[in-house]
């Protein structure tokens, strides 16, 4: 429902742009059109508007112009969806096409493009890929003229060839045999921002060159100096400057003589920054030198912290740490052999401890070597520590000795098109010589070192980078450091020798706050220490996962249960249930509910009524409940105009939760004011829509327009808020009910009935007018949204009211026409796990077969598969560097879990169903035991198992079974008790407690009282 899209702030620096030049009159047609941003919005000379295509690849934009004219370039303006790989192609009758212009690996934002002026009447723009998941997206785009074309002049070589010099070929180029010092010399012809350049030389580069660059042609300014060139793409970032006049001086060639291909000019808005300057160190480098956002390529990663606490560390799939929520990184090397080894030369694994708890590890395995990194967090919520155990171990035949090196930089581990980018390190102080050794950054005991260290060092940005040193198997001779444009990097390294079969271990850890304890460890303790520690955390999350046991045969699907119930925990902020750690690092209330509705099912209460004591506080007078929310209980300012109607229901369901699992009568009777201010509230929302204007419209007698999707801006008509309203409503009927206060269950009935029968109406109105069959998402674009629709089922239990309106055609639909084509491995996709919550929907209306199938497709995708989550986002093409949310993103774990735990049992109507479920080829020669697993009407176990009645299959020539589930708990449910025959063929007969009992088609049977034998004849 929320993977937001970035919302660029722009800055307009003119709300309309000049004329294109001396086109006068353009056409403007597009291969595909997102919404109503279409392709004459990239042409009107605004750019508040934009193109914006469909959400694939290739996608196309074409120019035609009323008469053939001379065109020597484009700008284009990009939005953040940009073209990673784009041509340009110039036709004088739109069948004959010329590429002039080619580039792989575009940044985005400005594109100042030149190339050899022609006569063209049709200009198109070919993004052959995009550099993130949504579609191609420009602003604005300007044509350039005879009259732009920019005058360069050589200080030598071939007069024939200066033109290729930008001509936007870089297989042409400009090349002299001459030596020393030459020169290159570019007159724009007019002042324009310049923020950097891009060189691409031929065989010849230039060793030593400088670019100055003048507005008057008399006054001269060096804005670039080169400090290592090595020839191919060099990209130049400068600080903005306004330039008529470049001249690229070339002091010393490589070889003999110069060769330059192309220059392209960037705009100002790619001026140079601490993030550019990074990009180009990585450009230039190996990959596996730097974190691989750097590279433009996604890492994933996951989550580790204590219960509650505000602070959470990150380590990424290939080993990577992120101690703190926009701080620096850790990231290990290898130096061995004369070699640098990073994780792109090793066999890389990740794996949790037990493979379920916040214990992270990510193994490098290089022809044997293994470095085994693990990070941990142990602590009382407020001073919690992230601990770091390496473990080297040589598993070869031979003795292995080097060197490994922790990187430190001012790069998170989160990237810039996650909100993350770079960090600040100004000054780095080395005090190795202490025991235990500690890294300061920034006046901060940063990294506490219990290993003894070989060596460390510093550097400042001025001077290089780390990596100069540790690829060498060096380290600079400085311990301390100031940056002032703090961009300072360090490095520890520790030597090792190991013969076959050794290990080393290399202790460090991070902590946001001093304990007693930690200050008298030193290194001689460190093992001793860090195993008491490591087996606390252990036993800590074990006992908290003790309340409920889940055991069958595909282990990975209660693994999954576990650890997002752990991480539920540890991405809450102190009372505040929170879908990630850091870009979603904040509250909304129906992911709350949806959390809490996990944490109930899994025996957590006490966390859930902190969250619901803190959010009813959050109330406002009228009775809203803010739909996203900070720590301190205040909307962020970013989200003040938005309009989510979801939360009311979302909250009076979470109430309702609650009371149905613990029974605390007292809780909800001071929750019951709250309850009646959010459905009043909804009440008074509706009548909005219930005036004569709104007759006769698909609007009349709902929830107005809301921004409940990220889909949905401007405000829309989301059925999501309707569904969320009917079962708060319902709810708040038995609230009202089991609190004696009969007198308001009439105003909240009626409310529910006519909000219902206007919503169906509306339905079918829309199906009709729109000739649609399926539940819309909302009103406005009739939009197919199965996985909104799904909600419908679960938790709102409206689907006996809209099955006669689409309700399974929505869902088949989705599972026909999306879900099936993804399902062979290598299937493109990029999709919401939110999906989940169509294979709960599928569940509980009998349709197991497609749950299953659907569960174990969502389980083939985690990333990375062993720490068992998702992000917001999953894509096919893994490394392309696109929005994920947050990883683990856990109200989607949250979603997860419940379905998981419905596997096992679940309550609809005031009913419990018992192994709906269950796979039954987890049942061959396996037994299925589930102990103490909460629900509304206490806690249920059971034991199921399979065994093949020999003699019965001899008789018939056919395989005969006998299911046998013994039942227990403290269950008092106002309807009976279902059990659902987890068998694929056919069920002959059955008894309870030693009595025969009918089973339905649907393969129920019913259960009076517990504890019950059940025992089950089938046959294939």
């Amino acid at each position: 429902m929320r993977y937001l899209r970035t919302i660029t702030a722009l800055i307009i620096f003119s709300c309309l742009l000049a004329p294109l030049c001396a086109f006068s009159e353009i056409k403007a047609t597009s291969s595909s059109v997102q919404e109503n941003f279409g392709p004459r919005n990239a042409i009107d000379g605004n750019m508040a508007t934009r193109w914006s295509s469909e959400f694939s690849d290739p996608q196309w934009l074409l120019l035609e112009l009323d008469q053939p004219k001379i065109i020597s370039g484009v700008i284009i303006y990009w939005e953040a969806a940009f073209g990673e790989d784009y041509q340009v192609l110039l036709s004088l009758d739109g069948k004959d096409w010329k590429v002039v212009f080619e580039i792989k690996g575009a940044d985005g934002k400005t594109d100042d493009i030149y190339f050899k002026p022609q006569e063209a009447r049709y200009v198109k723009i070919i993004c052959q890929k995009r550099a993130t998941s949504w579609g191609a997206s420009i602003f604005e785009i300007k044509l350039k003229s005879s009259e732009d074309v920019p005058l360069v002049v050589v200080s030598s070589g071939n007069s024939a060839q200066v033109s290729n010099i930008m001509d936007g070929d870089i297989t042409t180029c400009w090349t002299t045999s001459e030596g020393g010092y030459q020169w290159v010399a570019i007159d724009l012809k007019k002042v324009k921002p310049v923020g950097g350049f891009q060189l691409n030389w031929g065989k010849n580069y230039a060793a030593d060159y400088e670019i100055v660059v003048s507005g008057d042609n008399t006054n001269w300014k060096q804005v670039y100096k080169s400090k290592k060139p090595n020839g191919g793409k060099d990209l130049i970032y400068i600080n903005p400057v306004d330039v008529r006049f470049i001249k690229i001086k070339c002091n010393k060639p490589s070889a003999k003589g110069y060769s330059l291909c192309e220059v392209f000019i960037k705009g100002k808005n790619e001026h140079a920054t601490p993030q550019k300057y990074y990009e180009v160190l990585a450009e230039e480098s190996l990959p596996g030198y730097f974190p691989k956002w750097l590279y433009k390529k996604q890492e994933y990663w996951t989550v580790v912290g204590v219960d509650a606490d505000v602070n959470e560390s990150l380590i990424s799939e290939n080993g990577t740490i992120e101690p703190y929520k926009n701080g620096f990184s850790i990231m290990p090397f290898i130096y061995i052999d004369n070699k640098l080894i990073t994780a792109y030369d090793c066999k890389v694994d990740q794996k949790l401890k037990k493979n379920y708890l916040p214990i992270a590890s990510v193994v490098w395995d290089y022809n044997g070597l293994k470095l085994e990194q693990t990070l941990f967090a142990h602590g009382e919520k407020g001073a919690p520590v992230t601990y770091a155990w390496y473990k080297l171990k040589n598993d070869t035949s031979s003795t292995k000795k080097g060197k490994v090196y922790l990187a430190i930089r001012p790069v998170q581990l989160n990237p810039p098109w996650q909100y993350g980018g770079m960090s600040e390190i100004s000054n780095i102080d080395c005090k190795i010589n202490n025991d235990p050794a500690v890294i300061r950054i920034d006046g901060k005991d940063a990294l506490i070192i219990l290993s003894k260290p070989k060596n460390a060092g510093v550097i400042k940005s001025q001077d290089g980078e780390i990596i100069d040193y540790i690829s060498k198997g060096k380290l600079p001779l400085k311990k301390t450091t100031f940056d002032a444009k703090k961009l300072a990097t360090a490095a520890v390294c520790f030597e090792f020798n190991l013969a076959a079969g050794k290990a080393r271990d290399i202790f460090f850890y991070m902590p946001r706050k001093y304990t007693s304890e930690l200050q008298n460890i030193k290194i001689a303790d460190a093992s001793t220490y860090y195993n008491k520690i490591l087996s606390e955390t252990i036993n800590y999350w074990d006992n908290k996962l003790s309340k409920i046991t889940i055991d069958i045969p595909q282990k990975e699907v209660v693994d999954v249960f576990k650890s997002n119930i752990i991480y539920l925990l540890i991405n809450r902020d102190d009372f505040a249930l929170q879908p990630g750690a850091r870009n979603y690092e904040r509250s909304w209330i129906r992911d709350g509910a949806v959390m809490a509705a996990a944490l109930l099912r899994a025996g957590y209460f006490d966390e859930v009524r902190q969250y619901l004591d803190w959010i009813s506080t959050c109330q406002k007078p009228d009775g809203e409940l803010p739909c996203i929310l900070e720590r301190n209980g205040q909307m962020p300012g970013w989200a003040e105009t938005w309009t989510e109607w979801d939360g009311q229901g979302a909250y009076v369901f979470a109430i309702s939760e609650y009371y149905r699992f613990t029974k605390d009568k007292k809780f909800l009777e001071d929750k019951f004011d709250s309850v009646l201010k959010a459905l009043k509230f909804t009440e008074n929302l509706r009548k909005q829509r219930l005036t004569p204007q709104y007759e006769n419209t698909y609007f009349y007698g709902i929830l107005p327009e809301s921004n409940s999707h990220e889909g949905y801006f401007p405000a829309q008509h989301s059925l999501w808020d309707d569904f969320w309203t009917l079962k708060g409503l319902k709810e708040g009927q038995y609230i009202a009910k089991e609190l004696g206060r009969e007198d308001q269950i009439a105003w909240m009935k009626k409310e529910e009935n006519d909000l219902r029968k206007n919503l169906i109406n509306n339905i079918k109105l829309i199906q009709e007018k729109r000739g649609i069959k399926n539940i819309p998402g909302c009103f406005e674009k009739a939009d197919f949204d199965a996985t909104s629709t799904a909600i419908s089922v679960w938790p709102a239990e409206e689907d006996s009211y809209l099955m006669d309106i689409g309700l399974m055609y929505t869902l088949d639909t989705y599972y026909k026409d999306t879900l099936l084509p993804r399902l062979p491995e290598g299937a493109k996709s990029a999709y919401t796990p939110y999906e989940i919550r169509t294979a709960t929907a599928y569940l509980m209306l009998g349709e197991k077969e497609k749950a299953l199938i659907m569960m174990n497709y969502f389980l083939r995708d985690r990333r990375p598969l062993n720490w068992n989550h998702w992000g917001e986002v999953v894509h096919d093409l893994i490394e392309r560097p696109q929005y994920i949310g947050d990883m683990p993103h856990t109200w989607i774990g949250a979603i997860c879990a419940n379905f998981i735990r419905s596997l096992f049992v679940y309550e609809r109507d005031d009913t419990l169903y018992l192994a709906a479920g269950i796979d039954d080829n987890w049942l061959e020669d396996n037994q299925i035991t589930v102990k103490n697993l909460p629900t509304y009407y206490g806690n249920i176990s059971y034991s199921l198992k399979i065994s093949l009645n020999k003699f019965m299959t001899f008789i018939f020539r056919k395989n005969r079974y006998t299911i046998t589930c013994d039942i227990t708990g403290n269950i008092s449910c106002p309807n009976d008790l279902i059990f659902v025959v987890p068998f694929d063929g056919d069920v002959l007969s059955a008894k309870v407690n030693g009595r025969s009992v009918k089973v339905d088609e649907t393969k129920k049977i019913k259960i009076k009282s517990i504890p019950a034998k059940i025992i089950v004849s089938c046959q294939e």
